[in-house]
């Protein structure tokens, strides 16, 4: 638990473009895989940034939104912490960008994480870190992904699951506090990866038959510079670790569950969601879901459930004391307490 600080606002970006997913399915699957697709994927519209707009992009709407609308003095921010799976370059950090074209002053300090599902846990650890370090007094984070751009074509399902959408969060010395649980099983990293493209595997001729047998997925895509994702482990991942997570982090802050007034969960699927839900035994009216509005958005998936929900399934009661938790590459998994009841939450702005 990190004390001393408050989330003083939360924005959101998504595309302009909008797919009807519904749509889509009706023309590309038959009865019974639509049937299927609700029940697992439950999509009903997914936005899609074009081909020039990056996780940045997204991320930096959302920043300029905060900083107009709460009348940020620009020279206040001391870090930038820029969280996803989709940078904008291997090589330099995103963050350097962002802060650059934001306008910030240079001595801030930069921060890049690659993550998607687990994203603003980590984000929000390392902005509470930094503060409670003395270090800095006010942080920007920015967490988003453009996971559209790296899901194969010819799959139907994870093609109308992964949506785009960046966030801006900005995190101060304040008299709140914050709960973390955040944990790591390497073991599982190619449950959900881009083999091509790093450092580790640069050819597909020397790698096109090396793989392990469990990678059914390279089969069925044979493209090695796209997303590979073994859903079923996902799915047992996170039925597994969440609950644990969450049980975890409700004992270290010291609240009860029945004091927790809204989960706000990775939106992964429908099927992980509704299997959650049932699993922790929690009231449907405590756990506000937009996966059916907007899809997954990974790293950016949390933070725009929050400003597409507040005021709508997320009250101001709700907002007291959130419990935040998600799962995605690593694998990694974590869980945050917050309270946002005084934090401003803006709705959700397109470019």
């Amino acid at each position: 638990v990190i004390n001393n600080i408050s989330i003083a606002g939360i924005a959101a970006a998504l595309p302009k473009s909008a797919l009807d997913v519904g749509q889509q399915i009706q023309k590309q699957l038959n009865p019974q895989e639509i049937e299927e697709f609700n029940q697992n994927v439950g999509t009903k519209n997914i936005y899609l940034s074009d081909t020039d707009t990056t996780a940045a992009d997204l991320c930096m709407a959302a920043a300029n939104k905060l900083f107009n609308a709460m009348d940020i003095d620009k020279k206040t921010i001391d870090s930038v912490v820029f969280v996803s799976g989709t940078p904008d370059y291997k090589v330099p950090p995103t963050s350097d960008i962002i802060q650059d074209r934001l306008g910030l002053e240079k001595t801030v300090s930069n921060i890049d994480i690659a993550h998607n599902g687990s994203a603003y846990i980590y984000a929000l650890q390392q902005a509470a870190m930094l503060l409670d370090s003395g270090g800095c007094k006010r942080v920007l984070l920015c967490v988003g992904d453009t996971l559209s751009k790296i899901v194969y074509e010819h799959d139907c399902y994870n093609r109308f699951l992964y949506g785009d959408a960046g966030s801006a969060t900005i995190v101060e010395k304040g008299e709140g506090s914050m709960g973390f649980i955040i944990k790591t099983d390497g073991s599982g990293a190619r449950n959900f990866y881009v083999p091509m493209g790093g450092s580790r595997e640069r050819s597909t001729k020397k790698r096109l038959f090396d793989f392990q047998p469990a990678d059914e997925i390279f089969e069925r895509t044979k493209n090695f510079y796209k997303l590979h994702i073994n859903d079923f482990e996902i799915l047992k991942a996170s039925l597994k670790l969440i609950p644990v997570a969450v049980d975890d982090v409700l004992a270290i802050s010291k609240w009860k569950k029945e004091q927790v007034t809204s989960f706000a969960f990775h939106q992964t699927s429908k099927l992980v969601l509704d299997y959650l839900q049932m699993k922790m035994n929690i009231d449907q009216s405590k756990m506000p879901v937009n996966i059916s509005e907007a899809g997954n958005t990974g790293a950016a998936s949390i933070p725009l459930l929050i400003a597409m929900e507040n005021g709508k399934s997320l009250t101001k009661d709700g907002l007291a004391k959130m419990v935040l938790a998600g799962l995605g590459s690593g694998l990694s998994w974590g869980a945050a307490t917050v309270c946002l009841d005084k934090t401003r939450i803006f709705e959700p702005i397109y470019i």
